[in-house]
């Protein structure tokens, strides 16, 4: 079995600077070269901090 391109941590690293960024993760893809793509749901109505968002801090378990 060959090594992984990627780890769990990398995943969790990326999304994390996202909504570290104030983002909100619509989708992660992982590419078959190993590359990690976030995609970013855009909400021009959001007014709380979203750590204190349960649904949120759900995501980041």
């Amino acid at each position: 079995m060959s090594k992984a391109k990627f780890t769990e941590a990398d995943v969790k690293r990326a999304v994390k600077g996202v909504i570290e960024g104030g983002g909100i993760v619509a989708n992660v893809d992982i590419w078959p070269d190993g590359r990690i793509s976030v995609t970013v749901k855009e909400d021009k109505h959001r007014s709380m901090d979203p750590e204190d968002d349960p649904e949120v801090s759900r995501r980041l378990l």
